[in-house]
């Protein structure tokens, strides 16, 4: 299959600006699902990799924030060097690399809490209006008629089909705010509406499709998880986050080839400054 990619864009090429994240190698194919659940099988210790995780997520549990913000942080190195190193061995949490994790994880976080804060207010508007027009249909006499049931049971399940049709945009539009924030370390790059509209608009529809795939395959793994002693999902979540931001990474390397704008990078929070392995 010939590829779409136009890899002649300057955006995308490694003589850009090394305060810009832009691939060393940019790709030449598709963004892919499953390479975003399966490059981590490229380390020799990854499941270790994912003990890692799945132990920061359930001590989350102990000591709220703080785990999730160190595996955060490492996930977002981690997929910089994917993106500017491409041929290094993947990168293992240091601990040694802790304070840089905590920092970069931070800005992440953070992002993650005010923007779900965001999205949330209008699907739970929504929810709310369906309860109360629920409610009220019920203590009326109206629902006492078998066609009316039947209308309304079809009136809320188009409803909510319409909330998941809403959300799952919503969700992916904070999820590319979240991978420019976690890059770029920078809490204020969280809120680049234009240029997440910019970036969604270039990849088109099919975006939609994959983030549909990946929410699916995720969930199937997090049920799967639930079956070994319910803490399997803590290490499932840890490999759906880790799949997230790489598919994001591969969509992003298809917006820079379109000639779209680089994440800026953090003097501060980034590859050079972690300690040597």
């Amino acid at each position: 299959m010939t590829s779409e990619y136009d890899t002649s864009q300057p955006s995308n090429s490694v003589e850009a600006s090394s305060d810009s994240l832009v691939f060393a190698q940019p790709r030449e194919q598709h963004p892919s699902v499953i390479e975003a659940f399966t490059f981590l099988l490229k380390a020799e210790r990854w499941p270790l990799i994912l003990l890692i995780g799945g132990c920061s997520y359930l001590l989350s549990g102990m000591v709220p924030i703080v785990p999730v913000m160190f595996f955060s942080g490492y996930i977002m190195f981690l997929i910089e060097q994917q993106i500017r190193r491409p041929n290094a061995p993947v990168l293992f949490p240091n601990f040694d690399d802790t304070a840089a994790y905590l920092e970069r994880g931070a800005w992440t976080v953070l992002a993650q809490i005010v923007l779900g804060i965001l999205i949330s207010i209008p699907t739970t508007m929504f929810l709310i209006a369906l309860i109360i027009i629920a409610v009220m249909v019920g203590e009326s006499g109206i629902a006492q008629d078998p066609s009316t049931q039947l209308m309304f049971v079809i009136i809320v399940v188009l409803s909510l089909g319409l909330l998941l049709l809403i959300s799952l945009p919503l969700y992916m539009f904070t999820g590319i705010l979240w991978f420019r924030s976690g890059m770029a370390g920078s809490f204020k790059d969280a809120f680049q509406f234009k240029w997440a509209w910019d970036f969604l608009k270039t990849c088109g529809l099919r975006i939609f499709f994959g983030f549909f795939c990946l929410a699916l395959i995720a969930t199937l793994l997090n049920l799967l998880g639930l079956l070994v002693l319910l803490v399997g999902t803590y290490f499932m979540g840890a490999l759906s986050a880790i799949a997230g931001m790489h598919y994001l990474s591969q969509w992003y390397d298809y917006y820079l080839a379109q000639g779209g704008t680089p994440i800026p990078l953090s003097p501060k929070l980034r590859l050079e400054k972690l300690a040597p392995e």
